[in-house]
C-alpha cells in the first residue's frame, strides 16, 4: 500500500512530504502543489524534477523507442534532475533512483508573498 508522509502549513496546505519515489510520483496532493526541491535523506543535493526514467532518457542523452513496451509501474525507475549557477556557470545534474529510493520533497505550495 501507498504510503507518503505529509506535513501541512498553518493555512492546511501541503508543505512537505517523504515516501518511496513511486509513491511521491503519483500521489496527487504532490502533483497539485506548485513544485518544491527534491532530495535523497541524508544527502545535500537539491534536485528540482523527478521523471520516470523511460521519459527521461532524451535529457540523459539517450534515444526514446516510441514502439517499446513499457515496464510495470512498480518495477519503474526515476530520474532526479537538478540544475544550478555555479563559479564556471549553468549545470545540471541528474541521478537515477529505484522505485523504492525514499525521497522528501521540501518547499510545496510556499506562501504567497504579499503585493
Amino acid at each position: 500500500m501507498a504510503r507518503v508522509e505529509k506535513r501541512y502549513d498553518e493555512k492546511g496546505k501541503l508543505s512537505w512530504a517523504r515516501g518511496r519515489a513511486r509513491d511521491i510520483y503519483k500521489d496527487l496532493a504532490i502533483c497539485d502543489s506548485k513544485g518544491g526541491i527534491l532530495r535523497i535523506p541524508g544527502e545535500p543535493r537539491p534536485y528540482r524534477v523527478m521523471l520516470p526514467r523511460h521519459c527521461a532518457g532524451s535529457i540523459i542523452g539517450e534515444r526514446f523507442d516510441l514502439n517499446a513496451e513499457l515496464p510495470p509501474f512498480k518495477e519503474w525507475r526515476f530520474v532526479l534532475l537538478g540544475y544550478g549557477e555555479g563559479a564556471e556557470g549553468d549545470f545540471e545534474v541528474s541521478r537515477e533512483i529505484s522505485g523504492d529510493a525514499i525521497v522528501e520533497v521540501d518547499g510545496l505550495n510556499p506562501a504567497e508573498e504579499a503585493a
